[in-house]
């Protein structure tokens, strides 16, 4: 799943895709006497030592012109742009519960948390389901309480950048279970639901499943957003969080990561920006 993030993140820089198509099918998992900490493990070059940030030689990925890997991560620049990414964990993969997602577009002030689920069956032929559990709703409690505490309150007044066309910033991600192929750059099909309108469906009883359960599905859903269309809102800034800030967000993601879930964290920066892993770490908690 971490590789599955790292490739939404990629096409959130990137709009033509090429960047994510080249990276991950540079992907080479480690020999199997290697203990896999991150899949960043598997690009050329890049070993994760958790909880240290160690600038690593420069390499170059064609279609990118410059990439700058880190032990934490890698930093991509492409025309004067830069993209930071990280995969951080406390466990080993096999330990991990989950992941999460989370993008900060820099040129919009705009944070997006994407929480990732496992459907039942073939997402494909709208047969695949999640059956929502305890784990589920404490992740919706934990959205809704820091929602509480920093509500998403934008005027006019706060100018045009600001403008979201919803500024809550947080979305699950339900997909099937399958099997990750090596070599491919593809994404997993999925759908993305906002927080709000999982909680709207969830009092709907078409959501309601046997034995007083309730379950999400393509069938009662009815619509969603896309990987394409998901990426797209988030690299021009159309959704995301706006005046939020990092240290708002540090106890959600150290309460995320205790909880045995993986994250992956990209930033994007704009154009003339100079790049500062180690800040961006810093500022979330991160590094130490």
């Amino acid at each position: 799943m971490p590789r599955v993030s790292s490739g939404l993140i990629l096409d959130m820089f990137d709009r033509s895709r090429r960047l994510r198509n080249r990276v991950l099918e540079a992907w080479d998992p480690p020999r199997a006497t290697d203990r896999l900490k991150s899949f960043l493990d598997g690009l050329p070059t890049v070993r994760t030592i958790e909880d240290q940030l160690i600038a690593r030689d420069t390499t170059s990925f064609t279609g990118a012109r410059q990439v700058q890997f880190t032990v934490a991560g890698a930093v991509f620049d492409m025309g004067n742009r830069t993209l930071e990414v990280f995969n951080v964990n406390r466990h080993s993969i096999e330990e991990e519960l989950g992941v999460d997602l989370i993008y900060l577009n820099d040129a919009f002030d705009a944070w997006t948390l994407v929480q990732y689920k496992l459907l039942e069956g073939d997402f494909r032929t709208k047969d695949g389901i999640y059956r929502v559990d305890p784990a589920f709703d404490e992740a919706l409690k934990k959205m809704d309480r820091f929602r509480t505490d920093e509500p998403d309150d934008w005027h006019i007044k706060h100018g045009h950048s600001s403008y979201r066309l919803c500024g809550d910033g947080f979305y699950f991600k339900l997909c099937r279970r399958m099997q990750v192929e090596p070599l491919s750059s593809e994404l997993l099909p999925g759908m993305y639901l906002p927080r709000l309108f999982v909680e709207a469906a969830l009092a709907d009883s078409t959501f309601s499943g046997p034995r007083d359960g309730r379950i999400i599905s393509p069938k009662n859903v009815a619509r969603h957003l896309t990987n394409t269309l998901f990426a797209d809102l988030v690299r021009d800034g159309w959704i995301g969080t706006r005046g939020t800030s990092s240290s708002q967000l540090r106890a959600f993601l150290t309460e995320s990561l205790g909880d045995r879930r993986s994250l992956v964290l990209g930033r994007s920066r704009p154009r003339g920006v100079r790049v500062d892993p180690e800040a961006t770490l810093d500022a979330l908690g991160l590094s130490d």
